[in-house]
């Protein structure tokens, strides 16, 4: 298993947040699409680096990037 720094993890998905909530609202047309999505969890397993990942889709217009969550994920994805 490997270990993660739970630090720089966490400064990573902040940083990559943000990045996508200012491509979110420089879209505006992506706004429609991603409110029919609002309330879904998705989560990223990415097995290669032994991480699993989760999106939250706020709003519209707001997503979360999680490295932990409680919910189960409405949907899944797995790959290296």
């Amino acid at each position: 298993m490997t270990q993660h720094d739970p630090a720089l993890l966490s400064a990573a998905l902040a940083g990559a947040e943000r990045a996508l909530n200012q491509t979110i609202a420089l879209t505006p047309t992506s706004h429609q699409e991603l409110e029919a999505l609002s309330g879904t969890l998705l989560g990223i397993d990415i097995t290669s680096l032994d991480l699993t990942l989760y999106i939250d889709i706020i709003s519209g217009a707001e997503i979360a990037l999680l490295a932990h969550c409680e919910r189960r994920p409405d949907a899944f994805v797995r790959g290296t």
